[in-house]
């Protein structure tokens, strides 16, 4: 027997330290990640780098001069924290060590995020990071403007809101579902959704329509009785939809119900004069 050959590892990869890195390679990289630096060596000597001109669209000769001119582009609300960090590199006092959020202004006008980090090194100044974060904020902002919107749509819809989750645990109950069922949400949270609300001779027409939707099989439609917490029985249009997480599983069910006993009723009304008409 011949013992098989064991191939030899290759060379290692050569390795270069982060000092031993081009300055020119560095400044590309944080261009690339959308990060602008400072370097200040002395009260008078900043050193700004390109990476963070264009990101505020400005070149060496538009851009400001001291530290009073990058003041001046600061929002308002913000300038009081960029103003109490540049002085105390500017005047020696105070803590260097800082991290807080800044809009500055580019030069189209509009304002632009950073999260900006500040740092004494040993023997080479004070650096300075300007992280870009507009998307993000921007991002934020829209979700808490959607977030608002569907909570006022939530308490003011003329419809009744209930999520449930898949094993029938009522989770949500706005107002106007109090209004339509006689019942307060902290009594009816944790109860199943459909011995709280349905007839029993409907459970299974309830399920079955549950099921198809799910499925994608149906439009998650259904129509019928509803029990009211004082034992009438109301006439509603439901109207389901699945609602999932970002990795596609289930995390509960949204119905709008809609109370449409008075129209039900007139219809039935006029089935019976249509009938003695007849």
């Amino acid at each position: 027997l011949v013992a098989p050959s064991i191939p030899s590892p290759p060379d290692p990869i050569g390795m270069t330290s982060p000092g031993d890195l081009p300055s020119a390679a560095l400044a590309e990289a944080l261009a690339l990640a959308g990060v602008g630096c400072w370097l200040w060596q002395a009260p008078d000597r900043l050193t700004i780098s390109p990476a963070f001109l264009g990101l505020l669209g400005l070149s060496s000769e538009n851009s400001p001069s001291d530290a009073q001119g990058w003041l001046a582009l600061a929002h308002p609300d913000d300038r009081g924290s960029f103003a109490d960090l540049l002085t105390a590199i500017t005047q020696g006092d105070g803590k260097i060590d800082r991290q807080f959020a800044l809009r500055l202004q580019h030069a189209n006008g509009l304002w632009c995020w950073f999260e900006l980090r500040s740092k004494a090194l040993a023997d080479a100044g004070i650096v300075i990071s300007f992280s870009e974060i507009t998307q993000q904020k921007q991002a934020m902002a829209a979700l808490r403007d959607s977030q608002l919107r569907f909570r006022a749509l939530y308490n003011t819809s003329p419809l009744a809101f209930v999520i449930w989750e898949r094993e029938g645990r009522i989770v949500e109950w706005n107002r106007r579902a109090e209004q339509i069922f006689g019942w307060p949400a902290e009594q009816v949270i944790g109860k199943p959704i459909h011995r709280l609300l349905l007839p029993a001779d409907h459970h299974a027409d309830f399920s079955a329509s549950n099921k198809a939707m799910l499925h994608s099989e149906g439009e998650g439609r259904f129509t019928g009785p509803a029990l009211h917490r004082d034992g009438r029985l109301l006439h509603c249009n439901w109207y389901s939809v699945p609602l999932y997480n970002i990795n596609g599983q289930l995390l509960g069910i949204l119905s709008l119900i809609l109370d449409v006993t008075p129209e039900y009723l007139a219809q039935k009304r006029l089935e019976k004069s249509e009938q003695t008409y007849r």
